[in-house]
């Protein structure tokens, strides 16, 4: 008997070579690294999120920042654990327990993919789209409940699909069935559309456009440093465009590299050859490299947000937060249209803290 898939995948599940994938010492590994990654993902987005409430740290970015860290916190209690129960009899689940946590599984994923679009159109419009003025703090609620009432309706397909259903293989004229969390049998071709639906609007485009949004910020700290210069002063832009290259690299090595392999072998088994010796194990490495961004996302704002992580240890220490130490944005039609062109590009340049609000993963 084999035993099923560690991950809920969003498909048929189907174990090719149960005995070679399943060995004892195998299942340990990946038993140990799962357990690690729930620890880190909870501990720090819980950290994150207690950080920004109980210091009152209200501004949009940080908004985005809870939101952010509260879908990689569903995936470290949902989608994670969903890999260590999938070594256990499938079977106790229930079809329920099943269907929720593969809907909660979806949601989390697409909510963390239109967080991290959202953050990326909010530093864009700050600093590229000049005469527009910033999101309010109301507005970027409204921003955050849509983005995740978006996510809650696309994974709405999840407790339609996914049920406790019966696989079977053979090997060597034996064959061999299993009880597990998959997708129901008339629902397989449809899903099989959903593969590619999901590659391409929770993988291709955001990443894309998220790269777009961060070039354009970078020409633009370039351009002010050419005005700076026509001027007779020195750019003092240098460090702090460093520092928005070095964060456009992470941000597509954490998004497009660790999300990509997952997406591929989809594609790959269930539009392509199919199967392959070695495809349960290839299948729990591409899951374990998709979950590591909801804990790379921690080293990521504590290592950049300097703000954020002195907070962290002031409420770790006790201490009480300085007022005005973060003030709220004002709210719409604060700005002032009036400036005059020049003055308009003084206001916009780039300053150490909106430097440290631009580095957001």
């Amino acid at each position: 008997m084999a035993e099923p898939e560690p991950e809920m995948s969003n498909h048929t599940t189907i174990v090719p070579e149960p005995e070679a994938e399943n060995s004892p010492s195998s299942q340990d590994i990946f038993l140990t690294i799962y357990s690690l990654y729930i620890f880190a993902i909870v501990t720090g987005n819980i950290c994150i999120i207690l950080t920004i409430v109980v210091r009152k740290l209200t501004t949009p970015t940080n908004l985005y920042l809870v939101s952010l860290a509260s879908a990689d916190l569903c995936i470290g209690i949902f989608v994670v654990p969903a890999g260590i129960l999938g070594y256990f009899a499938d079977s106790s689940w229930g079809p329920i327990i099943c269907s929720l946590c593969e809907y909660f599984a979806h949601v989390s994923k697409a909510a963390r993919v239109i967080c991290m679009l959202t953050i990326a159109g909010d530093r864009f419009r700050m600093h590229v789209l000049t005469t527009k003025p910033p999101w309010t703090i109301p507005q970027t609620r409204w921003n955050i409940l849509i983005g995740w009432t978006f996510a809650m309706l696309y994974a709405i397909r999840a407790p339609i699909f996914y049920s406790m259903v019966t696989e079977t293989f053979e090997k060597d004229g034996i064959t061999s069935s299993l009880i597990t969390c998959g997708i129901r049998s008339e629902y397989v071709q449809v899903n099989n559309i959903f593969i590619l639906i999901d590659f391409s609007f929770l993988y291709s485009i955001p990443l894309i456009l998220i790269v777009v949004f961060y070039i354009s910020i970078i020409h633009r700290v370039s351009i002010q440093d050419r005005q700076i210069e026509k001027n007779g002063r020195m750019p003092n832009n240098e460090v702090k465009k460093e520092r928005i290259i070095i964060m456009l690299i992470l941000l597509i090595s954490f998004f497009g590299v660790f999300k990509l392999p997952t997406h591929v072998y989809n594609i790959y088994v269930y539009w392509g050859p199919g199967f392959f010796e070695g495809a349960n194990d290839w299948k729990k490495i591409a899951n374990l490299l998709g979950f590591t961004n909801s804990w790379l996302n921690v080293i990521g704002v504590v290592t950049f947000n300097t703000e954020l992580r002195q907070e962290f240890f002031a409420l770790i220490r006790g201490k009480p937060r300085k007022t005005g130490q973060v003030a709220p944005l004002p709210e719409k039609g604060a700005v002032n249209f009036n400036e005059k062109p020049n003055d308009m590009a003084k206001t916009s340049q780039l300053d150490d803290d909106d430097v440290e609000e631009v580095i957001v993963f």
